[in-house]
């Protein structure tokens, strides 16, 4: 409308608008205020500012936030790190001061299943001071085993029996290894303790964290 307005001028002719002048653009969408300005425009800038005021505010608390969680971050990092660090200066304390207890062996035997399994092996336990039913043919090797289970969280049986099963399944392969068909004298074995001898129970220690089993035990082949 305006192009058309500005070549009429210039021909020297009248341009007749399709619309009146209360509904043109200049208006209502962008009236001039009293200082000639178009009054949208101002109202365009004030606006453009409040957007643009507003995306720094948000840009400032999200990088303040950004700034407490890293800070968040890092107290529980160090949080975690004390946490460790009281748990192995207190581990030594309660495997000190654990208790040694003494449990059935023909249980532990019965729900680990293995007497199947020393039948299939062939192999023969003799604990204490039980004597073998056939002569002994070599004596092989006398040694000491200790294993250790977690005890943390876990229920008194759940750590013993894993510390029972560890050892028994290490005295099994080594039985193997060495050709016998016996272990004989097998005795509840702790560096720091005497031996515990028992044809019945075991001893198993346990600490705050750690359920240990050790034996003393003599490797042997039997006379068929």
């Amino acid at each position: 409308e305006h192009d058309k307005s500005d070549e009429a001028k210039l021909e020297g002719k009248k341009y007749a608008y399709i619309l009146d002048t209360p509904y043109r653009w200049e208006a209502w969408a962008a009236p001039k205020g009293k200082d000639g300005e178009q009054a949208g425009c101002g109202a365009w800038r004030r606006f453009k500012g409040i957007v643009l005021n507003s995306r720094r505010r948000h840009t400032t608390e999200r990088s303040k936030n950004q700034n407490m969680k890293g800070s968040y971050m890092t107290r529980r990092a160090i949080q975690h790190v004390l946490i460790t660090l009281l748990l192995f200066a207190v581990a030594p304390t309660a495997w000190a001061e654990g208790r040694k207890i003494t449990l059935s062996i023909a249980e532990a035997t019965k729900r680990l299943d293995l007497a199947e399994q020393l039948a299939e092996k062939s192999l023969v336990l003799y604990w204490a001071d039980q004597i073998p039913s056939r002569n002994i043919e070599k004596d092989i090797s006398t040694n000491t085993y200790s294993r250790g289970a977690n005890a943390f969280l876990k229920s008194d049986l759940r750590a013993y029996t894993n510390a029972f099963e560890e050892i028994l399944e290490a005295l099994m392969q080594d039985a193997e290894q060495f050709g016998a068909n016996a272990i004989i004298g097998i005795r509840s074995y702790h560096e720091e303790l005497p031996d515990f001898s028992s044809e019945t129970d075991y001893r198993c220690d346990v600490g705050g964290f750690r359920a240990s089993v050790g034996f003393r035990v003599r490797f042997v082949r039997l006379a068929p």
